[in-house]
């Protein structure tokens, strides 16, 4: 069964916004585990044993959001997300990510350093770590988000009469399984089938990057019926959540074997390529 949007023609500055949750950053490793070679899952096991707090690669994968609040770490407070023009046909890294450092560019960072196995063990874990959770951020929609309503969490929604921002509506009201992350990634990967992965395949984050703004533009807002989350908003867009959270584990999975692929890696930044227009994709699901 695929996990395309219900219908092709819906899928399609903020502060620090809590990406995704804990609960689903754990889900999205899971599948990217089940993704892996024996290979590169032998290259994680290796870096873990540097950890002193993980031992497991779905539960390093929330590392990033606390350390990002620290001073050590404080650069890549910025790193979570990329704010876009409201006008824009798409993601920009030039002009989206000129006045700090963006998810797209903290990508292609700790991408270069876990490709370079000269490095220390302990800076590829720190990589590693960051890498795993800022992919799967890309993945949420409202992390390529407009800065007017900081990605949704200055957009009050209603939902059943309780009051909740549109960030949260998509960190948590539409996400189904995350408390059980094993099993649901079990069931999220068994369910992507070749269709998927053809139509998936690209790799380069900027396309990944359009993907969840054309959400954005034509799903997220365009759906939403005077600022009330209606029940067929919920069902419609569960779906979209889940395509989003297994494309992100799916794809995390397959860059992460070619960065430990000494064979494959190149010096070649994950960021170039990618292409189109983010509002003209009117045919393709992400």
């Amino acid at each position: 069964m695929s996990l395309f949007f219900t219908a092709l023609t819906v899928a399609a500055g903020m502060s620090l916004p809590l990406p995704w949750g804990f609960d689903v950053h754990r889900l999205i490793c899971e599948i990217a585990w089940r993704e892996m070679t024996p290979r590169t899952q032998t290259h994680v096991r290796s870096l873990l044993a540097l950890d002193p707090e993980y031992t497991a690669f779905s539960e390093a994968c929330v590392w990033a959001d606390p350390a990002s609040r620290t001073s050590m770490y404080a650069r890549y407070r910025t790193a979570h997300y990329v704010n876009v023009l409201p006008e824009a046909a798409g993601v920009s890294i030039e002009r989206d990510c000129a006045d700090a450092i963006c998810v797209l560019e903290a990508i292609e960072e700790f991408s270069d350093a876990l490709r370079d196995h000269d490095r220390p063990g302990e800076d590829r874990l720190v990589a590693m770590k960051f890498l795993a959770h800022f992919v799967g951020d890309l993945h949420q929609p409202l992390h390529v988000g407009f800065q007017e309503d900081r990605g949704g969490n200055s957009r009050n929604v209603t939902l059943n009469g309780r009051t909740y921002n549109l960030h949260e509506v998509w960190d948590r009201l539409l996400i189904e399984g995350a408390d059980e992350p094993r099993l649901r990634a079990k069931e999220l990967h068994a369910a992507v089938d070749p269709i998927d992965r053809t139509v998936w395949g690209s790799e380069h984050p900027v396309d990944w990057a359009n993907e969840s703004f054309f959400v954005v533009v034509n799903a997220v807002y365009a759906d939403l019926a005077r600022d009330a989350v209606s029940e067929e908003y919920l069902l419609l867009h569960r779906r979209t959540a889940a395509t989003r959270i297994t494309q992100a584990g799916v794809r995390l999975g397959a860059l992460l074997n070619r960065l430990f692929d000494t064979e494959r890696a190149s010096s070649r930044s994950p960021l170039h390529g990618g292409s189109g227009s983010a509002r003209e994709r009117t045919g393709r699901a992400p």
